[in-house]
């Protein structure tokens, strides 16, 4: 992961230095607001199986800078926040009478921070209208994960659980930690731009291990809607 963080500020300081170059589109700063429509958030592990979906919003502040005639680098910073669930399928051994249950889990809201480093080319349609493509690493990290019942998904750490007079009652229970707050995703797309405006159509998959403990060999995946609103320069 480390490696990562150090190759994505190696791309922004390459976006910084490119600055200087002359081209026919000026670099432009920009800020939108994107949807995560659908999204299956999943993992596969020897022992559990899920299945769900997630809804997310995400405020980016970006730059995109032309480092060439219609190539551009373009960094982008973003606060995010997604509201997800699983349907959790337990894979009962053979020696158990049942052969698969399901388990509903908690509604999880999680907030966090993104930093993605795309390239991309723009095709000029018009004086006023052009079309980019755009593919990308984006890093997340999440700095708060809780379910419905406020039980937390980052860290591990001890409450106090009452289980009634019959069973002992209030005793220190340790929770331990599910997910990894730092993932990576790759992400592809198109960007529609008329004058100062855009339309960005995006999709992507997770490519790192969320969960603590366990290797995940299933990956989630979305698909992204966002708009908004580039400060300088032309299409």
């Amino acid at each position: 992961m480390k490696k990562v963080v150090l190759g994505m500020l190696l791309m922004m300081l390459v976006v910084a230095s490119a600055t200087a170059q002359e081209s026919e589109k000026k670099s432009r700063w920009g800020l939108r607001l994107t949807a995560d429509l659908m999204g299956n958030n999943a993992y596969k592990t020897g022992t559990y199986d899920s299945d769900g979906t997630f809804v997310g919003f995400n405020w980016t502040l970006l730059y995109q800078c032309f480092v060439s005639k219609n190539w551009f680098v373009e960094p982008q910073f973003s606060l995010y926040h997604m509201n997800y669930e699983n349907n959790l399928m337990y894979a009962a051994s053979e020696d158990d009478n049942d052969a698969e249950k399901n388990y509903p889990v908690s509604n999880l809201k999680e907030l966090g921070l993104g930093l993605a480093v795309v390239a991309g080319y723009s095709f000029p349609i018009s004086e006023d209208f052009s079309v980019d493509v755009f593919i990308g690493p984006e890093l997340k990290y999440a700095f708060k994960c809780k379910d419905s019942n406020g039980n937390t998904y980052l860290k591990d750490y001890t409450e106090r659980v009452d289980y009634g007079f019959n069973n002992g009652g209030f005793q220190e229970k340790t929770r331990l930690q599910k997910y990894h707050p730092a993932y990576l995703n790759w992400r592809a797309g198109v960007e529609l731009n008329y004058h100062a405006f855009h339309l960005a159509l995006s999709g992507g998959s997770c490519l790192t291990n969320r969960l603590v403990g366990m290797k995940d060999n299933k990956k989630s995946t979305f698909i992204s809607l966002g708009i908004g609103f580039k400060f300088h320069g032309k299409p």
